[in-house]
């Protein structure tokens, strides 16, 4: 957000494109790839704490932080690793990867689309923009889905499955009120923080309990099946330019949230405090 700052200064929409573009690649590339491999710490670690395996958790850190290295290695050796990388990475990485992969990729796909709109400077600047906005407004409910994955992950581990689903109960109501501030703050991000704040503490849930392949199969459906799908027919078909972009994000969260609200109101928490038992 701050390097968009800064270029947006010198007034030149092609640089500032630039800079747009150049963002999207290295959190494609990197950043996104790194938090979905440490996003596993979220349920191997907090589950193995409350069950007293205290050395189950040094064990799960030094390897999260051996996979990272060689991740960062892989990048910096030269373009070829980073695309032999990527290569093993679609068929065996761990599914926690895919899952916030599949997620993060879409709106950096939607800044690739916006280029092909007219006057693409303009258009690939102004989404980026947007998305940047609404990506720092969004670390609100991230914060509060961290905090809940990590105590649902404690609760299941420690074998209360009534006060992990309070747990629960308790960050949605949270995730209603990030929404509720959001909208006084800005009234046409209204649709989109409401239902981003919700689907962001549903996969809180979703890590805390070790959901990682259901996460990754509803990622994958909502925002590949119908988001990118639906923002380039009202693109690209009905011409709303980057509105139909923002429409199709929008359609892919309400989607998001009705299957992960599903999901959640359906699990039964002995099993999974069951599950969480065999794990550790």
């Amino acid at each position: 957000m701050t390097t968009l700052i800064f270029v947006g200064h010198l007034n030149q929409e092609l640089l500032l494109a630039g800079a747009s573009l150049a963002l999207s690649i290295i959190n494609v590339a990197g950043f996104n790839v790194l938090m979905g491999m440490s996003s596993a710490l979220d349920t191997f670690c907090g589950q193995a704490y409350e069950a007293k395996q205290y050395h189950m958790v040094g064990i799960y850190t030094q390897r999260a932080m051996l996979v990272i290295t060689l991740e960062l290695l892989l990048q910096f050796v030269s373009q070829i690793g980073l695309m032999c990388y990527y290569c093993y990475f679609t068929s065996s990485s761990p599914l926690h990867v895919k899952r916030l992969g599949l997620e993060s990729w879409t709106f950096e796909v939607m800044v690739f689309l916006s280029g092909a709109l007219p006057n693409p400077a303009l258009q690939t600047s102004a989404l980026s923009i947007c998305i940047n906005v609404l990506g720092s407004f969004w670390m609100i409910p991230f914060g509060v889905s961290v905090a809940e994955s990590t105590r649902i992950s404690n609760e299941l581990g420690v074998g209360y499955p009534n006060a992990a689903y309070v747990a629960v109960l308790v960050t949605l109501m949270m995730a209603l009120t990030c929404g509720v501030v959001d909208l006084d703050m800005w009234s046409c991000r209204v649709c989109f923080d409401y239902f981003d704040a919700f689907q962001t503490t549903l996969q809180g849930v979703a890590r805390g309990c070790g959901w990682q392949k259901l996460g990754a199969y509803v990622n994958l459906g909502s925002f590949y099946l119908v988001g990118i799908p639906l923002s380039a027919l009202l693109t690209f078909v009905f011409h709303m330019n980057s509105q139909g972009l923002f429409l199709g994000l929008v359609t892919t969260l309400v989607v998001q949230v009705v299957c992960f609200l599903f999901v959640t109101w359906r699990t039964d928490w002995e099993k999974e405090v069951n599950k969480a038992a065999i794990r550790v």
